[in-house]
């Protein structure tokens, strides 16, 4: 037996002469044309098996046909014939995937342009540039490149605050710079709820109420104007 059972007493074991030997603990018909139509739904290798997922009878005949009507209808809006349906999806994966790395591509040249402008505008605290900016909710992803585009700025640091419920906030500055970004977001995020993390030049947190983003990025300010 392929698989050896259990069961104490009598099983009943279906054969499949020269291929197949299992105990059965299934619904069984008298005849194999009971069971009417078989739709052979997809198969996979597992090891060295075959996983076979299929449906039969009533069930065969409604699958087949949701199946056509999702065809014909992926058929209309791509304008194309059903057996050329994969083709055309795979050609607009392919234009999805350059068209979002072009737009990664743009946004962090935008991002770039945005924290050298910040940067150039930014008072000094201690011969070093100190950016404080909120961003709103919809500028979460922008918000993030720009913390990382004013890092490749000299002797500068970012706070930024992401507005939201929960808030964010991303805490940046130059690579060696004199502050310790993680332990600003650690001592924030303790004053003002939520928590956070990360290294002495990129860190960030989370969890805190945006009603007192405003407050926590001038906590922080105080705290980097006693270094």
């Amino acid at each position: 037996m392929r698989k050896p059972t259990v069961r104490q007493g009598d099983v009943r074991l279906v054969e499949v002469e020269q291929f197949d030997l299992s105990a059965c603990g299934g619904t069984h018909v008298s005849r194999t044309g009971a069971l009417g139509m078989i739709l052979v739904r997809k198969f996979e290798r597992i090891k060295d098996r075959t996983r076979v997922e299929f449906v039969c009878g009533r069930r065969a005949m409604k699958t087949a046909r949701q199946d056509y009507l999702l065809l014909d209808e992926a058929s209309r809006l791509l304008s194309a014939s059903p057996q050329h349906v994969p083709a055309r999806v795979r050609r607009l994966a392919e234009e999805q995937r350059a068209a979002i790395r072009a737009q990664e591509k743009l946004l962090d040249r935008l991002s770039e342009y945005t924290g050298r402008e910040l940067w150039q505008s930014a008072p000094e605290i201690h011969g070093r540039k100190l950016l404080s900016r909120v961003f709103t909710e919809a500028e979460h992803l922008e918000a993030k490149r720009v913390a990382h585009a004013i890092q490749k700025q000299p002797s500068c640091a970012a706070l930024i605050g992401v507005k939201g419920n929960p808030a964010t906030l991303y805490f940046a500055q130059s690579p060696g710079g004199g502050w310790d970004m993680g332990s600003l977001v650690r001592q924030t995020t303790a004053r003002f709820g939520g928590k956070g993390g990360g290294t002495r030049d990129f860190a960030q947190g989370g969890g805190l109420s945006e009603e007192k983003l405003e407050e926590a990025l001038e906590f922080a300010k105080g705290l980097l104007g006693q270094h």
